[in-house]
């Protein structure tokens, strides 16, 4: 690893616990948090490059995790299941 690279891990692994009380203060589900953690985590390094030294790191990486827990939230509207009320009402009910 080189100076930079070095620079971004210290700023990155500082930044932890700004970055989870972000996402868990807008998806408070422990478990789905830590997996937009590891994701928002991995584009961080990916977008290393992209990240403007002298700038706040924090503000510009909780700003990447916003857009995945806005896109976690899409995907989860987009594959909740949906029954007619009939369909619901017949498979509520117990088999004697």
């Amino acid at each position: 690893m080189d100076r930079a690279s070095d620079e971004f891990m210290l700023l990155l692994t500082k930044a932890q616990s700004s970055i989870y009380a972000c996402i868990f203060s807008l998806h408070p589900d422990p478990v789905a948090a830590s997996d937009l953690l590891q994701e928002t985590n991995l584009t961080l390094c990916r977008k290393a490059e992209d990240f403007e030294k002298g700038t706040n790191f924090t503000a510009w990486a909780t700003r990447i995790a916003r857009y995945h827990v806005l896109n976690y939230r899409r995907r989860l509207k987009r594959e909740q299941v949906i029954f007619e009320p009939d369909l619901f009402e017949e498979l509520c009910v117990v088999q004697e």
